[in-house]
């Protein structure tokens, strides 16, 4: 969901008047824009979330988590209509984005190079009350000054959670710059590629299933740090320049050295197995750290859906 407060937080910007909410309240037009410019608590409340939003983002080592659960969020607030509510809603809110941002600060401490080959390091993202052993470590392939922690989460002998972590070094110590974690993934060691857009950090995943989905994050450097990119709105786009009645289920993996993507297409009641509808071969783009569509190319039937070349 798209609302001016979101789009506040995402920018950090500071507002203009300490009584006024995150957003130009006269400019409201929703329902809950309203209500929030109605109740000077909730408006204040506004924009203390749009600080702390802030603030867990330029904490975190992996925001886009964090950007896709604030969204969440968001639609959950606007379904509230009472003002008491939504004022616990955003004091609760604000604790969770206040115990993130100060998580997130104390896992980017330094760590000792031996402690680091044998030594999870846990991150918010971590899967919680299970055991991290640290699966692989080395020099991340295409930068070797850099170098990756692949975790694995157990609870007994079965494996819950993968996790990767890259580091960059600093003295005898090692700097976290990435960290991400996700349940039921499964990582693969990290790999810096040659884009059209830059280096470009990969770290490949994907999620076990008929989908087989695509888990991926990916990263650009700026200078010492790494931004996440979103690799994950622009499959709505896609879903919007497809024919009616056709859908791309299964995992989508982008060829992020030339920014390409090929899927096959499914029409609606055909078995996961088998798209009969088509193939779109996609050329897409970055703008503002986030992948776009450039052109998509259908062709249609099922020789084409089956033919991956």
């Amino acid at each position: 969901m798209r609302t001016l407060f979101l789009l506040a937080a995402l920018l950090a910007l500071p507002t203009a008047s300490a009584s006024a909410a995150s957003f130009d309240c006269k400019k409201a037009a929703s329902r809950i824009e309203k209500t929030i410019c109605a109740d000077s608590e909730l408006s204040k409340a506004d924009e203390r979330l749009a600080a702390s939003f802030a603030d867990a983002v330029a904490a975190s080592l992996s925001p886009q988590a964090l950007h896709a659960e604030q969204t969440e969020w968001l639609h959950d607030r606007d379904k509230e209509t009472d003002a008491k509510k939504l004022r616990e809603l955003y004091r609760v809110r604000i604790e969770a984005l206040g115990n993130v941002a100060a998580k997130w600060r104390a896992a980017r401490q330094d760590v000792k190079l031996e402690q680091s080959r044998t030594t999870c390091l846990l991150s918010p993202v971590s899967e919680p009350d299970t055991a991290c052993t640290v699966t692989a470590f080395g020099p991340v392939a295409g930068d070797k000054e850099l170098t990756y922690q692949l975790q694995a989460y157990k609870d007994g002998g079965l494996q819950m959670a993968t996790g990767v972590v890259v580091f960059r070094p600093a003295l005898d110590r090692l700097t976290p710059v990435i960290a991400v974690g996700d349940t039921d993934a499964h990582f693969e060691a990290p790999d810096s590629v040659d884009s059209p857009f830059g280096r470009l950090m990969l770290l490949s995943a994907h999620l076990s299933g008929t989908g087989n989905l695509n888990a991926e994050h990916l990263f650009r450097r700026d200078r010492a740090d790494f931004v996440e990119i979103d690799v994950t709105s622009w499959l709505g786009d896609l879903q919007k320049k497809i024919p009616k009645g056709w859908g791309a289920w299964k995992g989508i993996y982008p060829d992020y050295r030339k920014f390409t993507a090929s899927t096959a297409l499914w029409h609606e009641g055909d078995g996961n197995c088998c798209p009969t509808a088509g193939r779109a071969s996609i050329k897409l783009g970055l703008e503002r750290d986030r992948l776009v569509i450039r052109d998509v190319t259908i062709a249609r039937g099922e020789k084409a859906a089956t033919d991956e070349h």
